[in-house]
């Protein structure tokens, strides 16, 4: 088509090249729905059209393995991705999935369902929120997943297995070599992939979704198709909605690392079909960080979080600086994200020749304040002397008492500061890695309305449709193992649909 940017080899290298220096820049809850319903209609236009049996909107894992799926069971496929790249999030990741009954794994590693889902549940039961994940889902999803690294494989992929919390698989290159050989294969196997090309609404016909309405560099499209399958990522990049899930985003200053094209494009449109969106939205956390420029002094010397206090602008406590379980740095992210403030410090000492040294430095940059006093470090952070000096106090009798009376931290991390030599203020900002929320969809991911009907022919997979799988807080890995598992049902899903 004239003026449609297929996708080259080239292209993708030069977007993923792009993206990693972002990157270094630094309401129902129905869980499944019946078959049937009506929604509203969409106007389409007197414009250039394209027609296949089934639609992908978005180039990340879970839309690329969707189209590779449906692919592989004989369908037509075309796939449309509003930037000049494909890749998505998946692009900056590490390439990890949490793997689970897969035959590559040896006797050492332990890759049962039984043993993945306890360790996760090791996280996911201190959240806040009760009401996800919906367990029998995540367990019956990640029933599937050992196929789904089998699928990639059998592409051409090349991986490692190994294990971290749980095992793991380790695509090669990382998550930008993962996209590419994804993308790589697409090309060769005959995957119709169409750059540039952002969906604005859907096709509709007698309440069922026959399309969508799309523009590519200023170029109007219609494209037909018999299903189509919405992977247009999370909210990550649009205020509007991540304010209106959670009030408390704009005050709090931080890290975004989720693609840059995650700006809730997908949402609109569900809407105009009158999708049941999940009652909440909160960061796919990625922990705390520091400064960059300071971190790449650091050389082999680290600074620990969970045995230090952590304190806001207010100069207050607000959380279990170690809680139990994998991944406890990115409970961090929901918790300073809910508290609101728009600045978080970790308290340290001088006690250490090491760390002075290397906090010393942060000093010089301005990451890190330093004071003789608690007075004197409350004058450098403006926060108020009095506040901060009364939750050093209480927080330095807890670690002599050995017991958290406020947020039960694990007594072997309540280590005393040093009376002498000054206290460090450490500036960490929280990170995220994209969106928990979207719109309800059953078990093959097709997507409900409010009535808990499936939209006829219209199924929602990644961050478009992943607030069942985590709780308030997230689990590294789990995002591409579960997004590419669900991305691989959908995609066989809805050719199966049209026999």
């Amino acid at each position: 088509m004239e003026n449609m940017h297929l996708i080259t080899r080239r292209s993708f290298i030069a977007g993923a090249t792009a993206f990693g220096a972002l990157s270094a820049l630094g309401l129902g809850g129905l869980t499944s729905c019946a078959s049937g319903g009506e929604s509203t209609s969409g106007a389409s236009a007197d414009v250039e059209e394209m027609d296949c049996d089934v639609l992908v909107c978005g180039g990340g894992i879970s839309g690329s393995l969707a189209a590779l799926s449906a692919l592989d069971k004989g369908a037509d496929v075309i796939l449309i991705e509003k930037q000049n790249t494909i890749g998505g999030s998946a692009a900056l990741s590490s390439g990890f999935m949490v793997t689970v009954d897969n035959d590559n794994f040896g006797k050492d590693i332990d890759d049962s369902l039984d043993t993945t889902m306890d360790v996760l549940m090791t996280v996911h039961d201190q959240s806040p929120d009760k009401e996800y994940p919906n367990v029998d889902r995540l367990r019956n999803t990640f029933a599937q997943q050992g196929a789904t690294i089998d699928f990639m494989l059998g592409l051409g992929m090349t991986a490692e297995f190994t294990k971290k919390s749980t095992a793991v698989t380790a695509w090669e290159g990382k998550g930008a070599g993962m996209m590419e050989a994804l993308a790589t294969i697409m090309d060769e196997k005959g995957v119709r992939v169409i750059l540039d090309c952002a969906a604005s609404d859907f096709v509709m016909e007698e309440g069922a979704v026959v399309g969508v309405n799309a523009s590519s560099k200023g170029k109007d499209v219609v494209i037909k198709s018999k299903k189509v399958i919405l992977a247009c990522g999370g909210a990550s990049h649009n205020d509007e909605i991540l304010e209106s899930y959670m009030p408390t985003y704009p005050e709090v200053d931080l890290i975004q690392l989720s693609a840059v094209g995650n700006t809730g494009d997908g949402f609109a449109m569900m809407k105009q079909v009158g999708a049941q969106p999940y009652p909440t939205m909160v960061f796919e956390g990625g922990g705390v960080d520091v400064d960059g420029t300071w971190k790449g002094t650091w050389g082999d010397v680290k600074l620990s979080t969970g045995d230090k206090l952590a304190f806001d602008a207010a100069g207050k406590r607000f959380t279990n600086e170690a809680p139990a379980g994998s991944g406890v740095s990115q409970m961090l992210t929901y918790y300073m994200v809910e508290n609101g403030s728009p600045a978080y410090y970790w308290l340290h000492d001088a006690s250490n020749a090491d760390t002075k040294a290397l906090l010393d430095k942060g000093v010089e940059l301005g990451c890190v304040f330093y004071g003789e006093t608690v007075d004197a470090l409350a004058k450098q952070i403006d926060v108020d002397a009095a506040t901060l000096s009364e939750t050093i106090e209480r927080y330095q009798g807890f670690c002599e008492a050995g017991a958290d009376d406020d947020f039960a931290k694990d007594a072997k991390s309540l280590v005393p500061y040093a009376e002498e030599g000054g206290y460090y203020a450490v500036l960490y900002r929280p990170v995220s890695w994209g969106t928990i929320g979207g719109f309800v969809t059953d078990e093959t991911g097709h997507v409900c309305d409010e009535g808990g009907n499936a939209i006829p022919n219209l199924f929602a997979v990644g961050e478009m449709s992943n607030r069942e799988f985590f709780s308030d807080f997230y689990v590294g890995g789990n995002s591409l193992a579960l997004n590419s598992t669900m991305g691989r049902i959908a995609g066989a899903t809805a050719v199966a649909e049209m026999a």
